[in-house]
C-alpha cells in the first residue's frame, strides 16, 4: 500500500502541474482535467485511510497496544479509547472521501489525520524508538537502519496524502461524487444551464 500511495502521489503531483499550465482547450481529457486530479486525490486518500482503517479494524486490541507503543499519550485510557476508534474513524473516513461525500471536510480530517502521523512518526524518530509503524504496522520492533528508512518512506507517502487533501479543500467537486450529485455542477459545467438536482435524479429512474 505504502508503495502504490507513493505512485499515486506522483501520479497527483504531475496531473496538477500539467492541468495548470495548459488552457481549456489545450487539455486532452475529458472537459477538465483538473476534476479528474480530485478525483485520483479521493481514490488516494480515501483509499490510503480505508486500508488502515480494514487492516486494524479486526484486531482492536493489537491497535491500542499499537498506539501505546508511540509513548505518547499520558495515560492508558486515552491509549485505548485513540487505539479503539482510530481503525473505525479511519475505516468510514475512508469510504466517505471515495464516495465523495462532504469532500471539502472529510478531505480535511483526513489531512489533519495523515499530518498527526507524520508528527507521530518523527517524534519515534527524535526519541530513536525503532519499530514497524506503517498502516497496517504490527508495532514490531525494528533495527535502527530498517526503521529509518520505513519512517522515511512512511513520511513521504504522508505527506503527499495530506497534499491530495489540500487539493480536496481548495477543489472539492469531482466526477463521479455523492457531491456532486446532489449539490452543483462542476466548474467546467458552469456555462451550460445546469438541471435540477430533483430533476436529476428523477430522470435516472
Amino acid at each position: 500500500m505504502t508503495w502504490a500511495s507513493l505512485v499515486l502521489g506522483v501520479v497527483l503531483v504531475v496531473l496538477l502541474i500539467v492541468s495548470r499550465r495548459l488552457t481549456p482547450a489545450e487539455r486532452p481529457w475529458f472537459k477538465d482535467p483538473v476534476n479528474w486530479s480530485g478525483l485520483v486525490a479521493r481514490l488516494l486518500l480515501g483509499g490510503a485511510l480505508l486500508w488502515a482503517g480494514l487492516a486494524k479494524i479486526g484486531e482492536l486490541d493489537q491497535s491500542v497496544d499499537q498506539v501505546a507503543k508511540y509513548e505518547i499519550l499520558p495515560n492508558y485510557s486515552l491509549v485505548t479509547v485513540v487505539g479503539y476508534a482510530l481503525p473505525i474513524g479511519e475505516t468510514v473516513l475512508g469510504v466517505l472521501i471515495i464516495a465523495g461525500v462532504l469532500t471539502r471536510y472529510t478531505a480535511a480530517l483526513g489531512g489533519l489525520l495523515m499530518a498527526a502521523f507524520i508528527i507521530a512518526i518523527a517524534s519515534l524518530w527524535v526519541r530513536g524508538i525503532w519499530m514497524d509503524c506503517g498502516c497496517t504496522g504490527d508495532g514490531a520492533d525494528l533495527i535502527a537502519s530498517e526503521a529509518k528508512f520505513r519512517y522515511t518512506v512512511d513520511i513521504i507517502r504522508d505527506c503527499f496524502l495530506v497534499l491530495a487533501a489540500v487539493w480536496l479543500w481548495r477543489r472539492p467537486r469531482s466526477v463521479p461524487s455523492v457531491d456532486q450529485w446532489l449539490f452543483q455542477p462542476l466548474e467546467s459545467e458552469a456555462d451550460h444551464p445546469a438541471e435540477p438536482a430533483s430533476r436529476r435524479r428523477s430522470s435516472t429512474h
